[in-house]
């Protein structure tokens, strides 16, 4: 299956949106999109996807890609400290590029929140692969949240 192996997430563009997501959370910035996910065969067909962040989702193939199913797919990233639900996650695969796009509840104490990634955009590559953190080097700082922004 064409899908099948390890996808990087593309050096997010906020000009463009890619790999950007949005949440409707008042005043939180639009989040960059970064980390990688593992597609393998499974049962039937399906295919399992892994995060770098350990949550593992079931897909379905389509004709015209990989669609989560079923949808409502819970994980919790320890990495940002909160659970979310997974309501659509679609894949299209050309050559050694992966678009995709996914919607989400994010649970956090106050309410739930919808998070969208409307254009995400990955590339395959190699299982073992030291060359490819040099895509993700530049210098990056970190401003803080955004006056009046709980996360």
């Amino acid at each position: 299956m064409v899908y099948l192996g390890r996808w990087n997430y593309d050096f997010p563009d906020h000009s463009t949106m890619i790999n950007y997501a949005t949440e409707n959370v008042p005043g939180a910035p639009d989040a960059p999109q970064i980390g990688d996910i593992i597609f393998t065969s499974s049962a039937g067909g399906r295919v399992t996807g892994r995060t770098d962040v350990g949550c593992t989702w079931e897909f379905k193939t389509a004709t015209d890609g990989l669609t989560l199913d079923p949808p409502d797919q819970t994980c919790h990233n320890p990495t940002l400290g909160y659970t979310y639900t997974t309501t659509a996650w679609t894949v299209q695969v050309k050559g050694d590029r992966e678009t995709e796009s996914i919607t989400a509840l994010s649970h956090h104490q106050d309410a739930d929140y919808v998070f969208t990634l409307a254009h995400g955009a990955r590339t395959r590559v190699p299982e073992d692969d030291p060359d490819v953190a040099g895509a993700f080097e530049g210098t990056w700082s970190f401003n803080g949240p955004r006056r009046g922004t709980s996360f």
